[in-house]
C-alpha cells in the first residue's frame, strides 16, 4: 500500500479535497436549492464517501462534523498558497474581482 496523500483542486469559485475515504467540496457561491437560487449569500461545505458512493449522492456533512472541520482547516492552509485569479482569466467567474476570492452569482 501506498503512504495516504491529500489530493486538492480548485476550478473558479469551487474547491475540493480528497483525505482516504472522503471527498470535500467547499463553494463560496450560494448553493442551489432545488434548482433556485437562495436570496442570501454564503458557502456551502460538503461531504462524501466516495468509496461507497461513487456518484456523491449521500451528502454527509452533518453527520461527520469532525471530518469537515479538519479537511475544511486543511483546505484554508492549502487554498492560502494558491495564486488568485489574474485580470481576464477566462476561470474568473462574471462576479469576482482579480486578486481576491473568486465568488459569483448565476447569470
Amino acid at each position: 500500500p501506498y503512504p495516504q496523500h491529500d489530493l486538492f483542486w480548485r476550478i473558479a469559485s469551487q474547491g475540493a479535497m480528497r483525505r482516504g475515504r472522503f471527498k470535500y467540496v467547499r463553494d463560496l457561491r450560494p448553493r442551489p436549492v432545488l434548482g433556485a437560487w437562495p436570496r442570501y449569500p454564503g458557502e456551502y461545505h460538503l461531504l462524501y464517501d466516495v468509496t461507497v458512493d461513487g456518484r456523491e449522492a449521500a451528502q454527509i456533512a452533518r453527520h461527520h462534523p469532525d471530518i469537515v472541520a479538519e479537511m475544511s482547516q486543511a483546505w484554508d492552509v492549502y487554498d492560502a498558497d494558491l495564486l488568485t485569479y489574474p485580470p481576464n482569466h477566462p476561470n474568473l467567474p462574471r462576479h469576482a474581482s482579480a486578486g481576491k476570492p473568486a465568488v459569483s452569482q448565476p447569470d
